[in-house]
């Protein structure tokens, strides 16, 4: 890579201001106060959770961050990762654009304090700089001059915030795949999303009112409400029960009759298919299905048509005793059980 990779002009004009912003902690502050000042304000990277461009968090997910109440995240190896690559990808950045890089640390929108962000560094010709690492199985986010939506909506966060013109998304995909692009200030964009952040924390942040769940906080809502209480009920409005009743009714009704049309497919494409493991188009001789016999072994089937080869082959596993365990500890067996969602027939009100 040489500087000749750079895809835009520059004057020479060194630019590392952010004229939108006043410097809240400096890039070497304890990780402690990182973890403070990040509840303040909305971060670049909560911005496609809030609105919705996010497959790992949620409105709901980043609510509870900013009121504290979410649970410690261990650090995976993924983000570990991905601290430890920043520097090299900032420097492979240097190398392809021949621009320097400056680090800055957390930043805070003067006109819209709730907004806050972290540049991975800023350029010398007015720019960001967002470091992205990531797996090659996710290069096509990268195609056709694109970046992924989760970094475009950070960086033009980040250009609201700083005031900047534009901003460098460099990625590094399994550790050799590389990708540069030059993304540019959208004010339109920026708009929307000022008025989407801002609605986000006087709504719910500052008034502690939970956004509505998704299907990506499932898991955490479990483990939030793990044991159940009897009583008393827990009330909502009767408007939003009722639409929510109706339609987890109807869509359970939608998923059994699409279960019983694939299957009848399946049992087409079977018949079709025989004893061949593999099924082509008679015209063209392109494989459309394959059906090998690499599925789950069944076990019980193998111990009928083979008892002494199945006697053979037994072992002993040591494993918990859940039956016991309920009659003896009933109260602490059920602590454990799963908390199962249904719709009940409705009685007539009191």
């Amino acid at each position: 890579m040489t500087s000749s990779a750079l895809a835009f002009a520059y004057d020479g004009a060194v630019n590392f201001a952010t004229p939108n912003a006043t410097l809240v902690l400096p890039a070497d502050a304890p990780r402690e106060a990182w973890l403070e000042a990040r509840t303040q304000g909305i971060g670049g990277s909560d911005v496609s959770a809030i609105v919705g461009l996010n497959k790992w968090a949620s409105a709901y997910s980043v609510w509870l961050d900013k009121l504290k109440l979410a649970p410690p995240k261990p650090e995976t190896m993924a983000m570990k990762m991905g601290n430890l690559l920043e520097p090299i990808v900032r420097e492979l950045f240097t190398e392809a654009s021949g621009l320097r890089v400056r680090q800055r640390g957390l930043l805070r929108s003067k006109s819209h304090p709730f907004m806050q962000y972290t540049p991975d560094g800023l350029t010398e010709d007015g720019g960001l700089l967002e470091c992205k690492t990531s797996n090659g199985w996710l290069s096509h986010e990268w195609e056709d001059g694109q970046v992924p939506d989760h970094a475009e909506l950070q960086v033009q966060h980040g250009m609201a915030v700083t005031g900047r013109t534009h901003a460098w998304v460099c990625g590094l995909l399994d550790g050799r795949d590389w990708f540069m692009r030059r993304i540019e200030r959208d004010d339109d964009l920026i708009t929307e999303l000022i008025a989407i952040e801002e609605r986000f924390w006087t709504q719910h942040v500052l008034t502690s009112e939970a956004p509505p769940a998704v299907k990506s906080d499932l898991e955490l809502l479990k483990a939030q409400y793990g044991n159940a209480v009897s009583e008393p009920p827990a009330t909502a409005p009767v408007a939003e029960l009722a639409e929510l009743r109706e339609a987890h009714t109807s869509l359970g009704k939608q998923i059994k009759e699409l279960e019983k049309e694939r299957d009848n497919t399946a049992a087409r494409i079977r018949q079709l298919a025989g004893d061949k493991e593999l099924l082509a188009g008679a015209e063209d001789q392109r494989v459309y299905f394959t059906i090998k016999q690499n599925g789950a072994f069944s076990a019980r089937k193998f111990e009928a048509d083979h008892p002494e080869l199945a006697a053979k082959y037994q072992k002993t596993v040591t494993q918990l005793d859940s039956k016991a365990l309920q009659e003896a500890e009933p109260g602490l067996y059920g602590k454990y059980r799963a908390r199962v969602l249904r719709a009940p027939a409705l009685k007539d009100a009191k």
